[in-house]
């Protein structure tokens, strides 16, 4: 319904380029907190997409975590979304991905004749963290589902955001080992 007609999308006017309509493109999104509205995803409507894309592809299912970015004029938070949340959903937000989604092209080594891009999903937590966490709390059952959930739980702790308030300000969140996890 409405278009913000931003300079890049003036000089790809100016250069007659068209774009059409792609219903598969149309997503929802995490306008605010608790608030989702339609997005159309594509990438010359979209100026700075970041890695939303690459975290939200097609009907791919996945969870992120958005924070508030550094140099934010708020308090820490976070919220735990289900689709690509605005840069302002918390106030200049990061986004923090649970799986990252990979286009493997036509033409692959892997792929065969005709067979259309598919995608690929791979763990956005390494495999050097999970071990590390495993080692640290001598659990080898630990998964990578765990490690993302602990990371909200820590995020929303009030004793973790007084302690690291004036680290929060200034870089990404860094996650302690808690001794009652």
């Amino acid at each position: 319904r409405r278009i913000s007609w931003s300079s890049t999308l003036l000089m790809q006017v100016a250069r007659n380029r068209t774009a059409a309509f792609n219903r598969a493109q149309l997503v929802m999104a995490t306008y605010r907190p608790f608030e989702k509205r339609w997005l159309y995803l594509d990438s010359m409507f979209n100026e700075r997409p970041g890695a939303m894309p690459d975290y939200f592809r097609d009907s791919s299912e996945n969870l992120v975590i958005a924070t508030t970015g550094v140099g934010a004029s708020k308090p820490f938070s976070c919220l735990m979304v289900n689709c690509p949340p605005n840069y302002h959903t918390l106030d200049t937000g990061k986004s923090f991905p649970l799986y990252v989604y990979d286009v493997m092209p036509q033409g692959d080594l892997l792929s065969t004749a005709g067979q259309r891009e598919r995608l690929v999903q791979r763990d956005a937590i390494s495999d050097k963290a999970l071990a590390a966490f495993r080692s640290a709390y001598r659990s080898p059952s630990l998964e990578k589902q765990d490690l993302f959930y602990y990371v909200y739980g820590v995020m929303h702790s009030p004793e973790y955001k007084a302690r690291f308030d004036a680290d929060l300000k200034k870089q990404l969140p860094r996650i302690p080992y808690a001794a009652d996890f």
